[in-house]
């Protein structure tokens, strides 16, 4: 068989070069073993990576430039803390580098705790079923995130997943090529429960609110908003709110700003995703955050998002080509959403103060 020069977007919108020499396909239950005669490196596609499978790994290792992340997010609502927790891997061309993010939000003593660690290359293990990204302690499950180091430990895991999980970028962008990160809600909202430590003082979740998400591509994404918000309807219904706002890139040129949201509501679960879509919703700067209007089908969401700065961390990014992204983020944000239909009239507003997830990255 002669040298295989791509794989297509079964990892994800990407296409990935592979170095070395003849490929030959080898049948595996899991899936197929791509085998590199030259370079020795086999390649395992399972089946549940290349379809639904929105926790799955998107990139193999030893494939640049390509990064990748997991992450939960989820905030107490007796004691109003959250906690913020990272499994990343970047690959640029001389290596790859695996890291942990810790960020814990004090919502009593108004403090933010972030740690980082940079694991070996060595350390790291991908795999499409559980676990799936184990780097040194560092171990992510479909419902459950563990790990820590030297000053921190955390153990949560989902009890109850509410919303269902989706894509927040269209695909179809991603084919194109136009969207060189890609996102997707794994677990849409849920409750969480655990415990983290930090320093000595230990923290306790309980009938947590919160999300997961996973992200990858080939470059980390431009102008960034993200936002999600969870709120309880007057009939004691869970309502959750995600919006994601970004821009991609055509060769040296950068496209306009895509926006897309998910709303859940009565039971239901509402889109405002694709090209057209994107391109309709909106953000907009205002001081101390930002504003969206979205379109879903029948009505209109508008509201704004907001974070104090004792209450924000601040993480710095290097992407797999070089690129560096400044990340502002706090889970213990201020969130208004306002439901109207076309005509104005209101449907629904709903607020939180310090317990939405508010971020942006430039």
């Amino acid at each position: 068989m002669g040298r295989m020069a791509h794989i297509g977007w079964a990892f994800g919108p990407e296409f990935f070069s592979i170095p070395g020499g003849p490929l030959e396909f080898k049948p595996r239950p899991a899936g197929i073993i791509l085998y590199d005669e030259v370079t020795g490196t086999a390649l395992l596609l399972t089946i549940i990576s290349m379809t639904l499978d929105l926790w799955a790994p998107r990139g193999i290792l030893g494939i640049a430039p390509f990064y990748e992340t997991w992450f939960l997010k989820l905030n107490d609502p007796a004691n109003r803390n959250a906690l913020w927790v990272r499994y990343s891997l970047v690959q640029r061309l001389g290596g790859a580098e695996a890291t942990g993010w810790f960020v814990l939000f004090d919502a009593q003593r108004e403090e933010v705790f972030q740690r980082r660690y940079n694991f070996k290359e060595t350390e790291l293990a991908l795999s499409a079923a559980d676990p799936l990204y184990r780097a040194g302690a560092n171990i992510l499950e479909r419902r459950r995130a563990r790990g820590g180091w030297e000053g921190v430990e955390w153990d949560v895991r989902c009890e109850r997943e509410v919303v269902p999980g989706g894509e927040l970028i269209p695909p179809i962008l991603g084919r194109l090529g136009i969207a060189s990160s890609m996102y997707a809600a794994v677990i849409g909202g849920g409750t969480f429960q655990g415990e983290a430590s930090c320093d000595g003082r230990r923290y306790v979740f309980t009938q947590a609110a919160g999300s997961a998400g996973h992200l990858w591509g080939r470059r980390m994404g431009r102008q960034w908003r993200w936002a999600h918000a969870t709120f309880q309807d007057p009939s004691g219904d869970w309502v959750g709110f995600e919006i994601l706002s970004a821009q991609g890139r055509l060769g040296p040129a950068s496209t306009p700003v895509v926006t897309s949201a998910r709303l859940w509501k009565g039971g239901r679960l509402h889109v405002s995703l694709g090209l057209w879509a994107g391109l309709r919703n909106k953000t907009f700067s205002r001081p101390g955050g930002w504003s969206f209007r979205v379109h879903f089908d029948g009505f209109i969401a508008e509201g704004d998002c907001a974070s104090r700065e004792e209450s924000t961390a601040r993480l710095e990014y290097e992407g797999p080509r070089g690129e560096s992204l400044v990340c502002r983020s706090s889970m213990l944000g201020a969130c208004r959403l306002s439901l109207t239909d076309r005509s104005g009239a209101g449907i629904a507003e709903y607020r939180t103060q310090d317990s939405a997830a508010v971020e942006e990255a430039r």
